[in-house]
């Protein structure tokens, strides 16, 4: 019985913990790109200050990206510039 009880304490707490660390751990910024503006948060943003949240960003965060008649130039500037940092992008 002793047995028994180490291994299910073992199990649940482990777990539990390791899981609740990898959720926080990630996080998404939504940008828009709506022609030739950013905005983050509804609200429109410089490019540079982007390339701040970009560059203290790592392999967690998620980048998304909505592209909303949005300009090739501005559209693809944001995109090379995540890919150049190696860091997970989806686009909408």
């Amino acid at each position: 019985s002793i047995s028994e009880s180490t291994a299910i304490e073992g199990e649940g707490g482990g777990n539990e913990n390791k899981n609740n660390e990898e959720t926080e751990k990630i996080k998404t910024i939504s940008i828009t790109v709506s022609e030739n503006k950013y905005f983050y948060d509804n609200k429109s943003i410089e490019f540079e200050y982007i390339l701040d949240m970009l560059k203290e960003s790592d392999k967690n965060t998620i980048i998304e990206v909505t592209e909303n008649n949005a300009t090739h130039k501005a559209y693809d500037k944001l995109i090379e510039k995540i890919k150049e940092l190696e860091l997970s992008l989806i686009e909408k």
